[in-house]
């Protein structure tokens, strides 16, 4: 692979998760100065056949909840430098750290 095409793929894979950022920031739910996020989930009947579903807000879990959706926008205020993603990072962690068990 050539030094310009990983170039390119590297710029094209970082406005992806530019994008993906920005899209987090607009749609969390921020009370005061915690946030999360809506997710659709399935009660009942977990083979995917039946059950019903309904919204609820995500959790502080790492690979499903609000810690790992605050790592994700930490690392990408440490790469741009766009604030929105380090205060709604800031949000999602305080959210998880007021939920540890």
């Amino acid at each position: 692979m050539s030094a310009a095409r990983s170039a390119t793929d590297v710029d094209r894979w970082s406005g992806i998760a530019e994008r993906a950022a920005d899209h987090l920031c607009r749609t969390a739910y921020v009370d005061e100065d915690e946030c999360t996020w809506m997710s659709t989930v399935q009660n009942g009947d977990l083979s995917g056949i039946s059950g019903e579903f309904s919204e609820e807000t995500i959790g502080p879990d790492l690979y499903a909840g609000t810690s790992g959706i605050a790592v994700f926008l930490g690392d990408m205020f440490a790469r741009t430098g766009t604030r929105s993603f380090a205060r709604i990072a800031e949000a999602a962690s305080r959210f998880a750290l007021a939920r540890l068990d």
